[in-house]
């Protein structure tokens, strides 16, 4: 009986992929939700954003769609930023800036000293509102998404 049941998984994993289509527009038109916790004593600024668009909206043939943009947002520049200059604001104070992508959603999280905090709420806030999309930026973390894909396939026992 186990065995049968994960003959039956195997096989639907190994079935062809449905295409979703676009997001719903009522749930990318849904409103925005701002969750503030204040932590008076705390030596660190946590800036999170969560959109509900991941991994399992991509294409059929367009895999990795999400977390190529997803990077895009923390990597390819913002603003009048560009991806060096983004770089060079975050790395003196150790602060890190990251994307996670799951199935269904994606998530922004930036962690900085509450004394960068000024520019690290700009900095955020351009990467959600006004990301570069650089195209050579892009390129250049498809090509790393892919080497990785395939160094982690090739060097993987």
């Amino acid at each position: 009986m186990t065995r049968s049941i994960v003959a039956l998984v195997g096989l639907a994993a190994c079935g062809p992929k449905i295409d979703p289509g676009p997001i719903p527009a009522e749930r990318a038109a849904a409103p925005v939700r701002t969750v503030v916790v204040p932590v008076p004593d705390a030596p660190d600024l946590y800036l999170a954003a969560i959109v509900a668009a991941g991994s399992s909206w991509d294409a059929v043939g367009a895999e990795g769609t999400a977390q190529l943009t997803a990077s895009a947002l923390v990597d390819a520049g913002a603003g009048e930023r560009g991806a060096d200059a983004v770089r060079d604001a975050l790395f003196p104070a150790g602060n890190t800036f990251e994307v996670v992508v799951g199935r269904e959603w994606t998530s922004l999280r930036l962690r900085c000293h509450r004394d960068d905090a000024a520019v690290c709420t700009a900095l955020f806030l351009d990467a959600l509102i006004r990301p570069r999309f650089d195209e050579a930026d892009v390129l250049r973390l498809r090509d790393q998404q892919l080497q990785r894909l395939t160094d982690g396939l090739t060097t993987d026992e």
